[in-house]
């Protein structure tokens, strides 16, 4: 074994950081697609809407009613107005996914009781107010009862917001509008939004409801989100082609390091295939310890940057760990380049051995 990692450090090195880079920038892209959507934990085929025109005294209450009465995993949010603050309902807890520091999250009897309940974000709960032993929590002169905490991020580090409110509480059937809300039935999303949609339009005819699939293009107009991943994943891609270029001349001087068992193994009758084959299973094992070098460089850096002022930079720009998806996207990159890198490695070398011997 020691034969294989001979004079090899300086390969491992520059692997270990192609990997770092590769995995960074799939963290960023996968936190780019949540960050693209208006609330992280939404599925791929929600919908968002708009309603508008004319709205009566019950138009909220309409919508609870029309909402209790739907079968299915349905999660409902309404957005209020500018504010990081929403209004939420759910038949399941797991559409929620929620860290909760205390506390717990809205039950089945808040809903059908009409509780005027609130979870609050960590950072919001300092707003909270006690008074007789409970925690309150105040918006637009309403009065809600603080029922759990979470915590600000969720597992993959996408920021939540600052508040989820019993949407069916009787502070929130007296609202008026209904404006942007966030409709989450999975692959039944669309469906169930146009049959919960035109049973409000046939109370109330004159409201006006503009409405579109995560992913069609007037989402966009409908959604209220930020994206600036765009220029790290850039600069990642751009570091690391930069890097990978030194790959060659360090490659080159390792396979130099064997040209002795090489030209043994071609006395003995070994083909061009079969020292191939013998120097690719060597480099395979150095880009396996290179890439779980780089997982732990990874979580290294996200550890140090959660002490660290720039912990809400690297949250925003990467999350809190690395995903399935994040590390296959590493995976993938740093054993094409080192494939590649070998490839053309290994043909320059037995061209040169030609030339050699002519």
């Amino acid at each position: 074994m020691k034969s294989i990692f001979y004079k090899s450090k300086g390969l491992i090195i520059i692997f270990a950081m192609i990997a770092l880079m590769f995995l960074l920038a799939g963290m960023a892209i996968v936190k780019k697609k949540a960050s693209d959507k208006n609330l992280p934990f939404l599925s791929d085929q929600y919908m968002v809407a708009d309603f508008h025109g004319e709205y009566n005294q019950t138009t909220n209450k309409i919508a609870g009613e029309q909402l209790m009465r739907m079968k299915g995993n349905v999660l409902f949010i309404k957005h209020f107005s500018t504010t990081t603050y929403y209004a939420v309902y759910y038949q399941s807890k797991s559409m929620l996914p929620l860290i909760m520091k205390y506390g717990h999250m809205i039950e089945t009897k808040d809903f059908q009781q009409k509780n005027n309940v609130v979870m609050l974000s960590e950072s919001e709960a300092k707003n909270m107010v006690k008074e007789n032993g409970k925690s309150y929590w105040v918006y637009d002169s309403r009065r809600y009862e603080v029922i759990g905490v979470y915590e600000d991020y969720d597992r993959n580090g996408n920021e939540l917001p600052s508040c989820f409110v019993n949407y069916m509480s009787t502070n929130i059937e007296k609202d008026i509008l209904l404006n942007q809300v966030l409709f989450d039935s999975k692959s039944n999303s669309k469906k169930n939004f146009y049959q919960f949609m035109n049973r409000i339009k046939k109370i109330n005819p004159k409201i006006v409801v503009e409405s579109a699939q995560y992913g069609e293009d007037s989402s966009d107009d409908l959604a209220m989100k930020t994206n600036n991943a765009d220029a790290m994943i850039s600069i990642l891609v751009l570091t690391t082609i930069l890097i990978l270029l030194n790959t060659f001349s360090v490659t080159h001087n390792w396979m130099n390091e064997y040209r002795k068992e090489i030209a043994i193994r071609k006395m003995v009758g070994a083909t061009n295939k079969e020292i191939n084959c013998w120097i690719g299973k060597k480099y395979l094992i150095l880009l396996v310890l290179s890439f779980s070098i780089g997982v732990l460089l990874v979580q290294f850096f996200i550890r140090i940057s959660m002490r660290l002022p720039v912990k809400e930079s690297v949250l925003q720009m990467y999350g809190r760990q690395i995903n399935l998806t994040s590390l296959f996207i590493g995976v993938l990159f740093l054993f094409f380049s080192g494939v590649l890198v070998l490839g053309i490695s290994l043909r320059e070398y037995h061209n040169r051995q030609i030339v050699g011997e002519l």
